[in-house]
């Protein structure tokens, strides 16, 4: 049968905890470091990073200490800030962790060797391999005329997109889309 009992005074009430909007990023942290299941704990847990006494015994102490998420969306639609480890080797306590940016999370990550086609390069784990590099994966610099932002808000190589571009209107489907293109392009000129 159904309660009408609200807070407290309801035995099944467990502190409104889980309806909090923090609560779902304090449970993720506590699971990366606790769970060995967890599909991250070889990046948090099975490191040695730890979730301090003071958070992992309270949550409305993580919450005191982190204060509310700030307000935005990023470009993506997610939340604009995340929870963030100043030093990545250090562990979750109030002195090491701080919500930041996405761009600003992804510029923080520890470098790591990924395998790419056959090759190995220094990439950021889970962020934009090419943030703090001065080359694309092809070697070509990124400058401020060779260099753009695609819409998920990466940075990309001109040049390999030319070149990509170039390559694709060399098969037999980008020949007839370059094709039509230019017949549009024409018609709306007024020449044939």
């Amino acid at each position: 049968m159904f309660s009408s009992r609200a807070g407290a005074s309801n035995s099944n009430w467990r502190g409104g905890k889980s309806s909090h909007p923090l609560y779902g990023i304090y449970n993720e942290m506590l699971h990366r470091c606790r769970n060995p299941s967890h599909p991250r704990w070889s990046s948090y847990g099975g490191r040695g990073i730890t979730v301090c006494e003071r958070w992992r015994s309270d949550f409305w102490t993580f919450v005191a200490d982190m204060g509310p998420r700030p307000e935005g969306v990023g470009p993506t639609g997610r939340a604009a800030f995340v929870l963030d480890r100043k030093d990545n080797d250090g562990n979750y306590e109030p002195e090491n962790v701080r919500w930041a940016t996405a761009l600003q999370s992804g510029e923080n990550r520890r470098l790591s060797l990924i395998p790419h086609s056959g090759t190995f390069w220094l990439g950021a784990m889970g962020g934009e391999y090419n943030a703090s590099k001065s080359h694309c994966i092809a070697g070509h610099e990124f400058t401020p005329a060779n260099t753009y932002r695609d819409k998920g808000g990466k940075r990309r190589c001109r040049t390999c997109n030319r070149l990509a571009l170039r390559a694709y209107r060399a098969t037999p489907k980008g020949l007839e889309a370059t094709r039509l293109a230019r017949r549009k392009s024409n018609q709306r000129k007024g020449t044939k």
